[in-house]
């Protein structure tokens, strides 16, 4: 990542840490542009270490919601197991 032509090294990991777990709607919705536009691959074609950690943590933020919204509606299949 280039920040007025200079290589930004940790800012995708700083954006990680502070960005994300900020409960700001706008912030989200901003990120997720974010995100379709920040290199997401090295130069050999191998996906980043930082995004892994990205889409691990919407995965664990949507199997979350998942199971809370089952819960609220009493689909006790999913809470039990």
């Amino acid at each position: 990542m280039m920040l007025n032509g200079e290589k930004m090294q940790s800012l995708l990991m700083t954006v990680i840490r502070f960005v994300m777990p900020l409960q700001d709607h706008t912030i989200k919705k901003m990120l997720l542009v974010f995100w379709e536009v920040v290199p997401k691959y090295t130069a050999d074609g191998k996906m980043l270490h930082e995004m892994i950690l990205v889409c691990d943590a919407y995965r664990k933020v949507y199997v979350t919601f998942v199971v809370m919204f089952s819960c609220v509606f009493g689909m006790t299949f999913i809470c039990n197991s």
